[in-house]
């Protein structure tokens, strides 16, 4: 009886080890390089959204020139 509850005390152990098995090296770099990429891809949108707002400031202040 005993024999039978320790050896499913180890089969649950085991079952939560495996559960809490740690993300592989190559895994976590993998999700670094992407969220390198995406800063920079967000860095650049904020970038071109500045540009294209003072082309627009420039237009909008050139039209009122000219009226």
């Amino acid at each position: 009886m005993q024999n039978s509850l320790a050896q499913a005390a180890t089969a649950a152990d085991e079952a939560v080890i495996l559960r809490k098995k740690p993300i592989d090296v190559e895994q976590t770099h993998d999700l670094s390089v992407l969220v390198g990429i995406g800063r920079e891809i967000l860095m650049l949108l904020k970038c071109i959204l500045a540009l294209v707002f003072l082309v627009v400031v420039g237009i909008v202040y050139i039209v009122v020139r000219l009226s």
